[in-house]
């Protein structure tokens, strides 16, 4: 199952959908309240009223809801905002692993850390691709029911008092990471990027974006 985070944009969106259709993958976007309709067949689509930043762990807390209701053991979550996935080296990375294997492999690296955790990077090789030991997961990366279990399928409320600070992240991929990391889970990078994301503007941190351009070219 994929799921794909949107927000307002659509052209994105229309064109992630196209890419991933030959997973033959059931697709659900989650809508964080666009001002737009998806009617898109192909899909399926839960709309939330859009809460932004601050109501990103209510919205993965609904998402793996849904993943935990359905009958597929391979996920993958997805921003609406890369393009150029390498379908072939993701399927091979997926098959890599076995069903019961605990693991989070991230789509993109853009090469800095998180500080989120004590784990050090190191180089690995991962169903023949270069890969590394990750200190982070980062809302875009492919797992198994296995792992999600660590989470108990479900994302614990974020305090908005977080948000005070200027430029802080929602911090959903923070407390993932956290709970990987407690719970033995390994994490991984790719050395070569699995997809493409470009130097446009962030929705949910347009002035962290501007400063520190998310690109990974």
């Amino acid at each position: 199952m994929i799921f794909i985070f949107s927000y307002n944009r659509k052209e994105m969106l229309e064109s992630l959908i196209e890419e991933l259709i030959p997973f033959n993958e059931h697709i659900m976007v989650i809508d964080d309240g666009s001002d737009f309709d998806i009617n898109d067949e192909r899909v399926g689509v839960c709309k939330f009223p859009h809460g932004g930043k601050s109501m990103w762990w209510h919205t993965w807390n609904e998402t793996l809801k849904i993943a935990q209701s359905s009958i597929d053991n391979k996920f993958m979550f997805l921003p609406d905002d890369i393009s150029n996935l390498d379908i072939e080296k993701i399927k091979r990375i997926r098959a890599n692993f076995s069903i019961k294997e605990k693991y989070a492999y991230n789509i993109l690296n853009v090469g800095n850390d998180r500080g989120w955790t004590r784990i050090k990077r190191k180089d690995c090789i991962i169903a023949g691709y270069e890969s590394e030991v990750s200190p982070y997961v980062d809302c875009g990366y492919m797992t198994n029911r296995e792992t999600l279990e660590v989470l108990d399928w479900k994302q614990d409320w974020i305090n908005p008092a977080r948000f005070d600070r200027e430029n802080i992240s929602s911090g959903v991929g923070e407390a993932q990471s956290r709970a990987y990391w407690l719970a033995n889970v390994p994490m991984y990078l790719p050395k070569v990027k699995l997809a493409h994301h470009g130097n446009h503007e962030s929705m949910m941190h347009p002035n962290e974006r501007k400063k520190n351009p998310l690109i990974t070219d």
